[in-house]
């Protein structure tokens, strides 16, 4: 019987591959801590942070036999952590939008009518101008913007750097007071 301890990640990726179901509970006990902890900061959330936890092993016990093919699996780690944060935000924004319609018309208290409409032509024109955004800066801007997410976590999340995320915010922002100074 091996010394499954003393295995490098690869080893144990070699035998997750072929079924070993105690080579994986090592990998999971060697590395929860930090798919939790990076998703506990993207998703500022510890609830889901563990639901991303339970998901991404549950994923990668599934899909075991293609992970003989893994060279870094540190790199495999991050992309599935980051893939599954992306979910549970496009998730988020799709339930948030449904809210958004459902209320539609409603008149708010603080605000009248005439504001409203106003304010949804406004949202409605914005909303345009970030879908006619590159695609690395309209993921950006909505991930600070509809998500509130800081420039470390959508670096994490996209898998580029903070100076990255900074350049295309500040491009995003650039091109949207353009269109909006045109109009």
């Amino acid at each position: 019987m091996p010394v499954y301890s003393h295995m490098t990640d690869h080893e144990l990726l070699r035998l997750v591959s072929e079924g070993d179901q105690q080579s994986f509970t090592i990998l999971f006990l060697r590395h929860w801590g930090r798919v939790f902890e990076a998703s506990r900061r993207m998703l500022r959330s510890e609830h889901l942070a563990e639901e991303a936890v339970q998901e991404v092993f549950l994923r990668m016990w599934r899909k075991r036999e293609g992970l003989r093919d893994v060279s870094s699996f540190d790199s495999y780690l991050f992309i599935s952590v980051r893939n599954h944060v992306l979910n549970v935000l496009r998730r988020s924004c799709a339930r948030m939008e449904r809210l958004d319609m459902q209320y539609e018309g409603v008149p708010d208290d603080g605000m009248t009518v005439e504001r409203q409409l106003q304010q949804k032509d406004l949202l409605s024109l914005l909303d345009e101008a970030v879908n006619g955004l590159p695609q690395q800066q309209r993921i950006a801007f909505r991930l600070a913007h509809q998500s509130g997410l800081g420039v470390n976590d959508i670096g994490m999340a996209m898998g580029i750097s903070r100076n990255t995320v900074r350049n295309h915010l500040a491009r995003a922002l650039q091109s949207l007071r353009g269109q909006f100074r045109r109009r």
